[in-house]
């Protein structure tokens, strides 16, 4: 009975990443989500930085801290050693939604900006200032 409660764990915790990850593409790439990472502004641009680095640092606590032996070695003794990675992805996808829930748009630079940028010079390749979908491999520019 431990071995099947552990499995489902473990399902259960690997479920809530697969959503996770599937709402980050949404969130960064701007698709389908209710709110993300460029949705219009609703604070200052010195509070939504703040929050925003409040939250990045809550998530690489998180993740730094339960990545360490001693951690390992304390959260074994309280639930089973084949459990411990299931609850390391619970914690960090939980830590990313707490991040995407509360994340506050900021404004400025939008991908629109990046496609009306001009074609990198001699090469095929995209510049870090126009690494849009448009101009990769292709040196050209979509202009929407």
């Amino acid at each position: 009975m431990k071995r099947f409660t552990t499995l489902a764990y473990g399902i259960i915790c690997y479920a809530v990443f697969f959503a996770t990850f599937l709402y980050a593409i949404g969130f960064i790439g701007n698709l389908i989500v209710p709110k993300s990472i460029d949705s219009v502004p609703t604070v200052s641009l010195g509070t939504a930085l703040f929050i925003n680095t409040l939250w990045l640092a809550v998530f690489a606590i998180q993740h730094s801290v339960m990545a360490r032996p001693f951690f390992k070695r304390a959260w074994t003794r309280i639930a089973p050693e084949a459990a411990e990675r299931s609850t390391y992805v619970l914690f960090s996808s939980l830590a990313l939604i707490l991040q995407f829930a509360l994340w506050q748009p900021m404004g400025g630079v939008t991908p629109a900006a990046f496609r009306s940028c001009p074609p990198p010079s001699n090469s095929r390749f995209p510049t870090v200032s126009c690494a849009t979908p448009c101009t990769w491999n292709t040196g050209s520019v979509c202009r929407h």
